[in-house]
């Protein structure tokens, strides 16, 4: 099955729910501060600086790619929905990384 990570403005991306762009927006998000904060913990397990610098760093350039959409490009578009998408997958990553941090830590939940 081909599933692309991008469409162009208008374009279908070949998924059978709605507000599939806004899925796309999440899961995207939430994999970038994974992969950052893993990249900034400088280490093989995941530390809280790597997952603070992780959502920070997704939360920032969600934000940026959004606005400058809506102030740069013709063919594009800003939305909100868009940016909150983007977050909502941020910080879901960074509470289920947070919770991985403090479970392998030996603190209860």
């Amino acid at each position: 099955m081909d599933v692309p990570l991008t469409a162009p403005p208008g374009g279908d991306l070949y998924w059978p729910w709605p507000h599939k762009d806004k899925v796309g927006h999440f899961l995207a998000y939430a994999l970038m501060t994974l992969l950052g904060a893993w990249a900034w913990s400088g280490r093989r397990a995941l530390t809280r600086r790597g997952l603070y610098t992780g959502l920070l760093i997704a939360a920032v350039f969600g934000g940026l790619m959004e606005i400058l959409q809506g102030t740069l490009t013709t063919h594009r578009h800003a939305e909100f929905a868009d940016f909150l998408a983007n977050l909502g997958g941020a910080l879901t990553a960074f509470a289920g990384g947070w919770w991985w941090v403090r479970r392998r830590n030996g603190v209860a939940s």
